[in-house]
């Protein structure tokens, strides 16, 4: 009866940490989630995207690309709602190519209060004004262009800022041959000197959160404001070393080559109707433009009253945490973390080899395995679609009719499915320590890469890796305490969900369902780290785990049949 007791009790843990692991992943993923929108009756000083609304209406009615006639109303349109605002404004006439129309930027310019006999500085709140010629552009860049509008009302009923904030609404950025509106400010408006930090509004969907995915170099002083100026930041370093490899430009390009300290911004969730017609007032989610606005305003006000020479620096790490804190750390410190990452990893290696819980061979098979079951999720998300497709001769059904999140599901509990299978096949002839140190050693590998050669995703592989280890040695010393064990499995497991489900979460935005091997990458190595989560769970309840990813697959693929 005693023992029967034991195995219920570890049951009721087993499904209580499965529920833990869940609830962890599906917080990190939904707590991101833009702001809820202010109405039209919101305080005067504080931003409304109904408010806001109004200015994407008007200026989203048709496409406006460069040198249109549509164009020329937004324009209009943008001068007089300045106007109404009391601000003059400046208009900048550019040529792009020969045979095309000009290009026009406006500007308009809010004084601050400073009288020293500095340099005047200014902080510049920038986005564009034209669209692509096959949509209306209520998301890109219409929510920006609108944002920047009732940011200007917000600030001009609010107290004056010691600093000048200027209002750049570009030309041209959709235009073929790279950002013409931005590199004739940057090169020949003479207000381009004042400026002492660029803050650009862009974006690449409809809806989700505003991400900050690009900074300027020495973004250690700007990250410290930032995360000092927004209560809700969504940004890491990773996508802004990332972004710096990628070939594409905005208006913030240059800015960013100019040397003028910055940050981008944009939202990127429901790409499907970038650049189509449906970027449209309709498909546009309020709540996106609200996170979009509550940045500009809270930026013009917390680095408007800054001193803006003081902004450059060295580079910093940076991430945030459930959407709510940004956390961040020189990029100096990469490196010696890293080391004593490795230093501790070995430590610990060394621990369970003396403690008989672990062996060399062992380790290096459980290493290889996870190696495999990296190339078999790789391949699986890669090349097997296609290959559906060759051999059917055409898209099977089933696959034509999986849309963008059904098929994120089938591709997390496919991988779910083979790499717990893995774990249950491997464990019985490695045991579990191994396996967990085993993949551990391929977080090592990334904690090191990164540190070397990508500091700014150095976070990624260096906080799993030490929280990982922590709870190999902690099962290891509690092997007589399961309910310790399991407290311990909770508490070393959830920072790297916490950490990591976002960042693949963003990923899979981003790059589509034909990208989805990266995240399902990155779901093995997050599964390896939590191998021995896995093992307290399958010891309790069997199978289950490959079972339930094979049940969340089959239920995706059904819900798009039922579509």
């Amino acid at each position: 009866m005693k023992q029967l007791n034991r195995n219920t009790l570890e049951r009721v843990q087993a499904i209580l940490l499965g529920l833990a692991l869940v609830g962890a992943g599906w917080l990190a993923i939904v707590a991101p989630t833009p702001p809820a929108p202010l109405p039209a009756g919101a305080p005067p000083g504080e931003f409304s995207s109904e408010r806001a609304l109004v200015h994407v209406r008007a200026i989203a009615q048709a496409a406006h690309p460069l040198g249109s006639p549509e164009n020329a109303a937004v324009r209009r349109y943008l001068s007089a709602q300045l106007s109404a605002l009391g601000q003059a404004v400046g208009v900048q006439s550019f040529a792009w190519q020969q045979t095309e129309p000009n290009g026009f930027n406006l500007m308009a310019r809010i004084p601050g209060t400073s009288t020293t006999n500095e340099p005047v500085r200014a902080v510049a709140l920038v986005c564009h004004h034209d669209s692509v010629p096959t949509g209306p552009g209520a998301g890109d860049d219409g929510a920006a262009v609108a944002a920047l509008l009732e940011t200007a009302r917000a600030l001009k009923a609010g107290p004056a800022l010691r600093n000048d904030v200027l209002l750049l609404f570009t030309d041209g950025e959709e235009a073929p041959g790279g950002v013409p509106g931005a590199r004739a400010f940057a090169n020949r408006c003479p207000w381009m000197k004042d400026i002492g930090c660029v803050f650009n509004f862009d974006a690449r969907g409809v809806s989700g959160p505003v991400l900050m995915y690009e900074t300027s170099a020495g973004n250690g002083p700007l990250i410290r404001e930032f995360a000092a100026a927004t209560p809700r930041p969504v940004a890491n370093s990773l996508m802004s070393e990332v972004y710096r490899h990628m070939p594409n430009d905005t208006d913030f390009t240059a800015f960013k080559q100019a040397g003028v300290p910055g940050l981008n911004f944009a939202f990127i969730g429901g790409a499907q109707h970038y650049h189509q017609p449906t970027d449209d007032v309709a498909h546009l989610d309020l709540r996106s433009l609200q996170h979009e606005g509550s940045h500009a305003l809270n930026l013009a006000r917390h680095f408007g009253n800054l001193d803006l020479a003081r902004l450059h620096g060295t580079d910093a790490v940076y991430f945030d945490l459930l959407g709510r804190v940004l956390i961040h750390y020189p990029s100096a410190w990469a490196i010696p973390l890293a080391l004593m990452a490795t230093v501790l990893f070995i430590g610990g290696t060394w621990l369970e080899i003396k403690r008989g819980e672990a062996s060399p061979w062992k380790l290096a098979l459980a290493w290889l395995g996870w190696g495999v079951n990296l190339l078999v999720v790789g391949a699986l998300f890669r090349y097997g679609p296609d290959l559906m497709v060759r051999l059917a001769h055409g898209a099977p059904v089933w696959l034509a009719r999986l849309q963008v999140w059904p098929y994120w599901f089938v591709a997390l509990g496919l991988t779910v499915a083979v790499s717990t299978t893995l774990h249950l096949v491997l464990r019985s002839w490695l045991g579990p320590e191994n396996l967990a140190l085993g993949a551990l050693w391929w977080w090592l590998l990334l904690a090191i890469a990164g540190a070397f050669w990508m500091p700014g995703g150095s976070f990624l592989g260096l906080w799993p890796l030490l929280f990982g280890l922590v709870g190999v040695l902690a099962v290891s010393r509690e092997r007589k305490e399961p309910g310790r064990q399991h407290l311990w499995l909770a508490v070393t497991g959830l920072p790297t969900i916490i950490l990591v489900a976002p960042l693949m979460h963003e990923c899979y935005v981003g790059l589509g369902p034909r990208g989805v091997f990266v995240p399902m990458l990155s779901l093995v190595l997050v599964l390896g780290a939590l191998s021995l989560q896995a093992e307290a769970i399958s010891r309790a309840w069997k199978w289950t785990l490959p079972v339930a990813g094979l049940l969340v697959a089959l239920a995706a693929v059904a819900s798009s049949f039922g579509k």
